[in-house]
């Protein structure tokens, strides 16, 4: 490919890592030429691989590709990895592909990557730029209420493995499947639902974003109710010969609570249910004239809990006039 007097040439346009061999002989003036000397080879270097990129992204695996930029198939490149920008890298592949999937990761985390490719005389490129990308999160797990009470719910999950970066929406509706709001947003995985009504029925769900701001799906759903209180108010209404009216106020209880009433004629004893209802006031009949009845009041919800007692109130029945009023001795 070239005749001449140099003793140096630049072979050109020739491909990457390729094996190429020499050969030359000489020229006296008398244009007799030598034999060959001994033939040797050498290979040219690698292009930095192109186009280097993740492929896809999941909870525990990262696949990125790259494009062998006109390098031979003898090209080897060496993918490394870590967790801390451009420092701590280590080798995760070394191989002829230009794709790898990265795999046994932990969720929600990141990771950077840079690959190099290496000819056949072991000559390293450049690296690439370093590329980075974070893993998906796992969906939140062990999602149960933890505590309820008359106006707060306390929810809480596990994080499933995902990092301390992890960001949870807790998301709160009083109808079922729809109609959802978000009420907490952040790291910890617990929160209080407060200002509640009481004795309504509450529904949550949460999902995960990890740091791309990307979104697991929801857990499933769970509900429970919030506790009733304690009836207010209490007290009779109206007294008869052989009927107590006694009422009371739902004290800010929802329209779903059941109230039980109980009486006795002992003081704070042998109390029996008379009325089991949503109405807040009953009248008890068929009572005994000039007899002292006692009452309480508790309230139930939906999941058949039960407040406190109110305090215990009593009354008497009015008396019969006396009946066969007559002068018995004149």
């Amino acid at each position: 490919f070239y005749t001449g007097k140099s003793t140096s040439v630049i072979h050109s346009s020739l491909n990457p890592n390729a094996t190429y061999y020499y050969k030359v002989y000489a020229t006296n003036l008398d244009g007799v030429d030598t034999v060959f000397n001994t033939p040797s080879s050498t290979h040219t270097l690698c292009n930095v691989p192109s186009s280097f990129v993740y492929y896809s992204v999941d909870i525990t695996s990262i696949t990125v590709n790259w494009n062998p930029n006109s390098n031979s198939d003898s090209t080897y490149y060496e993918l490394e990895a870590s967790t801390i920008n451009n420092t701590s890298y280590g080798t995760i592949y070394n191989g002829k592909s230009s794709t790898y999937t990265h795999v046994g990761l932990s969720p929600n985390v990141t990771y950077y990557y840079r690959v190099r490719a290496r000819n056949l005389d072991e000559v390293h490129t450049s690296y690439t730029s370093e590329l980075d990308t974070h893993t998906l999160c796992n969906i939140p797990a062990a999602f149960v209420y933890y505590s309820v009470d008359i106006t707060s719910i306390t929810v809480d999950w596990t994080e499933n493995f995902n990092s301390a970066s992890t960001y949870y929406e807790l998301e709160a509706s009083t109808i079922n499947n729809t109609s959802y709001g978000v009420i907490y947003n952040g790291r910890v995985s617990s929160y209080t639902h407060s200002g509640l009504t009481p004795n309504v029925t509450y529904y949550y769900r949460v999902r995960a974003r990890n740091l791309d701001e990307e979104y697991t799906e929801y857990t499933s759903q769970i509900d429970t109710h919030t506790l009733c209180n304690v009836p207010a108010a209490f007290s009779y209404y109206s007294v008869e010969i052989t009927s107590i009216t006694v009422d009371w106020t739902a004290n800010s209880n929802s329209a779903s609570t059941y109230y039980e009433l109980e009486a006795s004629t002992i003081n704070n004893t042998s109390f029996g249910v008379i009325y089991n209802g949503k109405v807040s006031s009953y009248t008890h009949a068929g009572l005994t004239p000039n007899v002292t009845y006692y009452y309480r009041v508790r309230a139930r919800n939906l999941d058949q809990l039960y407040s406190d007692y109110t305090s215990e109130i009593d009354t008497h029945t009015l008396c019969n006039i006396p009946t066969a009023f007559d002068y018995s001795v004149v």
